[in-house]
């Protein structure tokens, strides 16, 4: 008998939130262009909040630039996202060095990351997590650091679902390494490291998919060509996957963080290190919010 999926997973819940958890201050992260029906959803949950004397702080951008004085007069414990999966890949990036955790209302689409679209009871959900009726899942980051020459040239870069070295499109040939102890050359349009959250991304129809709550980490080369095929490899997150950029010469080389936030310019020789990150995102959850639940219903 075939299956569709490959699956990973271990059976253990998440872990409850303490209840010494004291809710004061609230950040909201909303898109300014969401449409009138889903205004009058925000209404609701502002006039919630002022009811539960709960302070609260709108933003529309996570980006530096338009979030540094938001964060220079403004400490909260919570940020809630209203929207989709897209937008909790970013707070997660955000929330995670600074150990605040996030709970997301579906006010998009996909919902793997966020609460139910049953905006009727997004006030119920915000009163479960305010009594800390809820719990909070520990979910894998991927880290990106760049040497050059010797020299570290970036780093912290994060991702939540994956980080993607390319070619701009084109395909490139380079190696990657594991531990010093397994390393493999390629040509392929480029080299995915996943966390388990990632896997119901780009891996979703492939597999495998993987449970949220195992801390491991999914290495797959990306539309490799002939004899360079060869199947995704699963490290645990302590491990280190150094990338090694070889023919890439006129290539647009970069590495794309869930498909959202961009590190260009790479060089030929510029030496890529990837690991866990040293903190997980806390992804506040609901009973209903079940992760086998909703991949059931995808």
């Amino acid at each position: 008998m075939s299956c569709k999926y490959c699956f990973v997973s271990i059976l253990s819940p998440p872990e409850r939130i303490s209840d010494d958890f004291m809710i004061k201050n609230i950040a909201l992260l909303i898109r300014p262009d969401i449409e009138d029906e889903k205004k009058k959803w925000l209404q609701c949950i502002i006039k919630f909040l002022d009811a539960q004397n709960i302070h609260y702080y709108f933003t529309e951008s996570l980006r530096p630039l338009k979030f540094c004085e938001f964060l220079k007069f403004r400490d909260f414990d919570l940020m809630i996202v209203l929207g989709g999966d897209g937008m909790m890949l970013e707070a997660a990036r955000f929330c995670a060095p600074r150990d605040i955790p996030i709970f997301g209302l579906n006010f998009g689409k996909e919902g793997f990351l966020t609460a139910g679209k049953n905006s009727e009871k997004f006030t119920d959900a915000i009163n479960a997590v305010l009594n800390n009726s809820d719990y909070i899942e520990n979910r894998t980051l991927v880290e990106a650091r760049i040497y050059r020459n010797g020299n570290q040239i970036f780093s912290e870069q994060l991702a939540l679902n994956e980080l993607y070295v390319n070619g701009g499109g084109k395909s490139l040939t380079l190696s990657f390494d594991i531990n010093g102890l397994f390393e493999k050359v390629i040509i392929a349009d480029g080299l995915m490291v996943s966390t388990p959250t990632g896997s119901t991304a780009y891996n979703l129809n492939t597999g495998p998919i993987i449970s949220p709550d195992i801390e491991c980490l999914l290495v797959r080369p990306v539309h490799p060509y002939g004899f360079y095929i060869m199947p995704p490899l699963v490290v645990d997150t302590k491990s280190k996957i150094l990338v090694y950029l070889i023919n890439c010469k006129g290539l647009d080389i970069n590495i794309c963080a869930d498909g959202q936030e961009y590190i260009r310019d790479l060089e030929i020789k510029d030496i890529i290190e990837i690991t866990a990150f040293r903190k997980p995102a806390k992804i506040i959850r609901l009973y209903e919010n079940d992760f086998w639940a909703k991949l059931q219903n995808f």
